[in-house]
């Protein structure tokens, strides 16, 4: 079963931050992170639309925030709020990166990013998935990079199950861990999906999950949770 640090080695350092990325690598080469776009149009590493619940020092709207304000948000430890360049950097293209698109608008900036390191820095399409829960921003990502993995975020169970990931044309589904079923893994198994399963914390869940056969967790706790 792949096994993802959720934000890095979130359980432990401020997520999103380099720190909790490159700290994650000591238990898992599988890393996932948040991007939006800020006021002055940069990627950057932030869950939240503000930055208010995980900062030491700083608050607002991310989409309100330039750059040079945001790397003035203090997340503790020394961490400031990174840019996805700046992640890509610190990973150094040796992990598989779940990027997540948290905003409108991030597909196309993200694209392009992940374009110039597969060009420039020796990044392969295969070390890339990237998710949304908004399956529209999604659609636009993948008309724009279309061999690079992608993967559809729901947080319940679909009426007609995996068949809407089928629709969208993604390779994996990323469902909740409150609303998995084992009828659902089996119905995207069938559909020839993956299924990757958020937030694993607990040694039941994963427990559970490894029974069903799921492909994967993300963890805030990679460092507990061994495959």
């Amino acid at each position: 079963m792949e096994i993802f640090a959720h934000r890095g080695l979130s359980g432990t350092f401020p997520e999103n931050s380099l720190l909790a990325l490159q700290s994650a690598l000591k238990y898992t080469m599988k890393v996932e992170f948040d991007v939006q776009l800020c006021k002055t149009g940069e990627v950057v590493l932030m869950h939240d639309r503000t930055v208010n619940r995980t900062a030491i020092e700083g608050q607002g709207y991310v989409a309100d925030l330039t750059l040079a304000e945001l790397q003035e948000v203090h997340l503790g430890l020394g961490q400031v709020v990174p840019t996805l360049g700046q992640a890509l950097d610190c990973l150094a293209g040796a992990v598989q990166v779940n990027i997540e698109l948290k905003g409108p608008g991030t597909a196309g900036p993200v694209a392009e990013i992940i374009q110039d390191q597969i060009l420039q820095k020796s990044w392969q399409p295969s070390n890339f998935i990237v998710s949304s829960f908004d399956h529209p921003e999604l659609e636009r990502f993948m008309r724009r990079l279309p061999n690079i993995p992608t993967a559809a975020l729901i947080c319940g169970v679909p009426f007609l199950l995996a068949e809407f990931a089928v629709v969208l044309g993604v390779q994996a589904v990323h469902p909740n861990v409150n609303f998995i079923t084992e009828e659902f893994v089996k119905n995207a198994h069938a559909r020839g999906l993956l299924v990757r399963v958020y937030t694993v914390n607990d040694e039941p869940d994963f427990q559970q999950l490894h029974k069903w056969k799921v492909d994967g967790i993300f963890t805030d706790f990679p460092d507990r949770i061994k495959s």
